[in-house]
């Protein structure tokens, strides 16, 4: 079992806070237009406008404080009251955190979304709603203010005697978050409705993590017990394609050094082990990788580390967001041809072969078939290129690709059971006994001889006369007009259609090769 000691639990996490404080800078994370907006759009679901929001900042700052705190951790992972100041709206940029004196009693922080010229858009929470009502803890994210008047409120003296001012997040230069279609992208973190969890072990870590809403579990050797899974809806993303896949790695609480992370796409699934331990509020490539509908667009990451839980000061487990952005569509190489292993094949009624199909190239992107007979009363084929015996006769089977369709073919012919040969009288006379009385109408017609010629190996018809027995309706005697050849080969065949006299089949084809007595 897994103990939370909670007196031993604050002092590992206090040694470990300032193990961090004195040995981890925080690495620097770079910010592009796609990667704001996602940002912004996943804030913006998270907590929509006229959201009351009664949360707090790592228990530091609440309300609209509180708020614009959280959205830049979001941006940039990190708390933008460690950032510098400035104070000149004139070097504004997007995800920058204001804070002025609003009226003669209160001070209000507000975070840029969006620089427009003289324009600035910004989210705060406090403020008046849609109706002229001030709202304590509304959230909006419409708001917008001149660049003149915000530099007025800026220039106020705070509550606490400072100077209003400017919190900048160093080498952020966004001034315009112009659309990028080119590369779409979308983060799942804990708290929206693409993130599940499996498993009894789990600890919320609010504050933490891109959202402030990271969650953690510990390690528990090779035994998977508690997991987290990220589903991605392609078709919101961008459709199929190449997708760059990329974990977020908070700065507290993710202390395994392999994390093993399962990466599903297009029926397959994929590995990478990540050492959390080393990395500190920064986005982790975990690959490329084409990702196809329907099918499996997700990651997943458990507690099967390989290391051992012995306390609370073992490793853990960070889950926090993961990120899939598009890369380019997926590489495809057509189909330039399709062969079979055989041409040919021989095959008793009931019998069965199978054929397989090559693909050219090797690498072509859909190695689909589909396979036909020319003549299903002969031969069967299935999806997987088996093929069955039905009844004497030849057909073709053919597999067709549906890249290119192309084709190949193999000429089947299916033959009645036979025995050796056999020397036989030349005034030999075939009697047949069926299970039950056989209707004479049946008969003439599905029992047939041939004569095979020595040279070419062609079948001749033979006249024969098959009559039933006066004293057995169910014994059939076969007489010919002409003595068998002498050295002759010929093949007597008893064909499907023999009937009894309620009209219930009696045979299936069957057959007998022999050759006749040498005088």
């Amino acid at each position: 079992m897994r103990f939370i000691y909670k007196k031993l639990h604050k002092i590992i996490v206090f040694i470990m806070v300032v193990s961090l404080i004195l040995t981890n800078t925080p690495l620097v994370q770079a910010v592009t237009v796609n990667e704001v907006n996602n940002v912004f759009n996943n804030l913006k679901n998270s907590y929509p406008t006229g959201t009351i929001w009664k949360g707090n900042y790592k228990n530091i700052a609440w309300e609209c404080h509180g708020f614009a705190l959280l959205v830049c951790d979001a941006l940039f992972g990190e708390n933008a009251n460690n950032w510098g100041m400035v104070y000149d709206v004139n070097n504004l940029c997007i995800g920058d955190l204001v804070r002025y004196r609003s009226t003669t009693t209160f001070d209000h922080s507000i975070v840029v979304t969006n620089i427009s010229g003289d324009t600035i858009s910004y989210v705060d929470c406090n403020g008046t709603a849609s109706n002229g009502t001030y709202v304590y803890n509304r959230i909006d994210w419409t708001k917008t203010i001149t660049r003149s008047n915000l530099q007025a409120l800026v220039n106020k003296t705070l509550t606490d005697g400072r100077k209003g001012f400017i919190r900048h997040k160093s080498g952020n230069n966004l001034i315009s978050l112009v659309s990028d279609t080119t590369a779409p992208a979308t983060i799942i973190y804990p708290g929206l409705a693409g993130f599940t969890t499996g498993g009894a072990y789990w600890w919320n870590a609010a504050g933490y993590g891109i959202n402030g809403t990271m969650k953690y579990t510990y390690c528990n050797g090779n035994t998977r017990d508690s997991w987290g899974r990220w589903s991605f809806n392609l078709a919101a993303v961008g459709g199929d394609g190449k997708y760059k896949v990329e974990a977020y790695i908070p700065n507290n609480h993710a202390t395994t050094s392999n994390a093993h992370y399962h990466i599903l796409h297009s029926g397959k699934t994929d590995y990478k082990s990540v050492n959390q331990n080393i990395i500190a509020n920064a986005w982790v490539d975990l690959g490329t990788y084409d990702f196809t509908s329907p099918g499996d667009a997700a990651v997943e990451l458990d507690d099967a580390t390989g290391e051992t839980y012995v306390n609370t000061g073992s490793p853990k487990i960070g889950f926090d967001a993961i990120r899939l952005t598009y890369v380019s569509p997926i590489d495809t190489q057509s189909v330039t041809g399709v062969s079979l292993n055989k041409s040919n094949s021989e095959i008793n009624i009931g019998a069965n072969d199978t054929l397989n199909a090559t693909i050219a190239p090797i690498d072509a992107t859909d190695k689909n078939v589909i396979w036909s007979s020319s003549n299903t009363d002969v031969a069967t084929v299935d999806s997987n290129g088996n093929v069955k015996g039905v009844k004497a006769g030849e057909s073709d089977i053919t597999v067709t690709t549906v890249d290119g369709n192309k084709t190949a073919t193999c000429k089947v012919e299916v033959k009645a059971d036979t025995l050796p040969n056999q020397n036989i009288s030349l005034d030999k006379e075939w009697r047949i006994i069926f299970s039950q009385p056989v209707d004479s109408g049946t008969i003439q017609s599905n029992i047939l001889l041939w004569k095979i010629d020595p040279v070419t190996q062609t079948k001749v018809k033979v006249d024969i006369t098959p009559v039933i027995a006066p004293s057995n309706s169910k014994l059939v005697i076969i007489t010919h007009a002409t003595p068998f050849a002498a050295g002759t080969s010929y093949e007597l065949l008893v064909n499907v259609g023999i009937k009894d006299v309620s009209g219930k089949s009696l045979s299936r084809t069957s057959g007998l090769s022999f050759m006749t007595q040498t005088p």
